[in-house]
């Protein structure tokens, strides 16, 4: 499986609403494969930014028995804010926050293949200046799209 046969033009397409001009590309390293799109705006200041990153890697890499640490666990849902399991994606599924502050956040979600063979990871960073609106992206509708079509090219599966 390729992340470009998962995030296809169709797929890029339909990632952001309403549509918005993200310059794709595509990245393999150590392992992992990467589709990272950005927001072209003009900056007021260094580090402002928009990037969504769609990884693809074996299973495990972003999380598993091997990289698990009770510590690092969030604390449990509280029922403030989205909660961070997210049923019916994948093997398993879980939101994450990776900073919050003025002005910028990182956040996304990662899962598990239904096959077990590989984790997803979609990721937002982004610091925008007042005057420039972020798209609008739907995570999870995003990441249930792109689980649809990893099983539908999965070995054993007709194409799409």
């Amino acid at each position: 499986m390729t992340i470009e046969r998962l995030v296809d033009e169709h797929q890029r397409a339909k990632v952001a609403s309403p549509a918005t001009a993200l310059e794709w590309q595509f990245i393999q390293a150590e392992g992992i494969q990467s589709a990272v799109a950005t927001l072209s705006f003009e900056r007021q200041r260094p580090g402002e930014h928009y990037v969504l990153a769609v990884s693809l890697a074996p299973a495990g890499h972003f999380w598993g028995p091997a990289r698990h640490d009770p510590e690092e666990d969030p604390p449990p849902d509280t029922g403030v804010g989205p909660p961070r399991e997210i049923p019916g994606l994948g093997l398993r599924a879980r939101r994450e926050f990776f900073g919050m502050g003025p002005g910028g956040s990182g956040h996304g979600l990662t899962f598990t293949t239904q096959d077990g063979r590989h984790d997803v990871r979609i990721a937002v960073s982004e610091l925008l200046p007042e005057n420039v609106t972020g798209p609008e992206v739907d995570l999870e509708a995003f990441a249930r799209r792109i689980a649809a079509r990893y099983d539908a090219q999965s070995p054993g599966s007709d194409p799409p």
